[in-house]
């Protein structure tokens, strides 16, 4: 699991949503399969590289929280 960083960033166009953890579970050359871990819970995304760039898409099978 990626380190957690204490982000305090914001001006007058943009603000820190949220601050966590990521895991990678899979990766080739096209796709990267990974859960951001936040202060509210855990989502799992697959980013996928198309033809012209990269979608982010969140997968239907999310993580139970079990926090």
């Amino acid at each position: 699991m990626a380190p957690a960083f204490v982000l305090t960033y914001e001006d007058a166009d943009k603000s820190i949503a949220d601050i966590g953890t990521w895991e990678e579970h899979d990766r080739t050359d096209r796709r990267m399969l990974f859960t951001l871990h936040g202060r509210t819970g855990r989502r799992r995304y697959a980013l996928i590289r198309t033809g012209e760039g990269w979608l982010l898409h969140l997968t239907k099978e999310q993580p139970v929280d079990g926090r």
